[in-house]
């Protein structure tokens, strides 16, 4: 029994050495290249590039406003595209009433000047998501993955037809210290 023992704990210890060392994993991080505000207020004006995030609507669904957002230059042979929200820890959201917000995948890209008339439109639903931090200690929502393209475009808007609501952030892209907002990973 000592012999078989022996040789069990042999064979298991030749094993482990001989196996490859996996290592940490990095995935690819990237960040929106263009961030676009429409206002249904303003159903002809072009709002320009922005890094406030913030979908809005009063009661009944009138007065919107959504985000359009895109990554670009995403490498041809990437894998496993996840839209995520970061936050640092304490990251300041507002949340107010209906605050739950929709994202879309869009039909074709974004431009500067769309207007809320003249938006592309939603290819479908992509995910349904409540915006969060954690005061102690750093946040990730992860919204949806997506099959990875070179270029990829969304909107972002309250998800309640009907109800006021606000949710807004800044926005910080590299070269910040510590990025917070939309990001993209992929090949993890």
């Amino acid at each position: 029994m000592l012999l078989q023992t022996l040789l069990s704990t042999t064979f298991l210890l030749t094993l482990t050495a001989a196996a490859p060392s996996l290592g940490a994993r990095g995935c690819s991080i990237g960040f929106p290249s263009t961030i676009i505000s429409l206002d249904q207020k303003a159903p002809t004006t072009a709002s320009g590039k922005t890094l406030k995030i913030r979908a809005l609507q009063s009661a009944g669904g009138t007065g919107r406003e959504a985000m359009e957002f895109q990554f670009t230059n995403i490498p041809a042979n990437s894998y496993g595209c996840q839209l995520e929200l970061n936050f640092p820890a304490g990251t300041s959201i507002t949340n107010q009433g209906s605050s739950q917000i929709d994202t879309y995948v869009l039909d074709r890209d974004i431009s500067v000047a769309d207007t809320w008339n003249r938006a592309p439109g939603k290819s479908y639903l992509f995910g349904t998501t409540n915006v969060y931090s954690d005061p102690g200690m750093p946040t990730t929502v992860v919204v949806n993955s997506v099959q990875c393209k070179p270029t990829l475009n969304f909107r972002v808007e309250i998800a309640s037809q009907t109800q006021a609501g606000v949710m807004a952030f800044a926005q910080q892209n590299p070269p910040s210290t510590q990025p917070v907002g939309f990001r993209l990973t992929h090949n993890c």
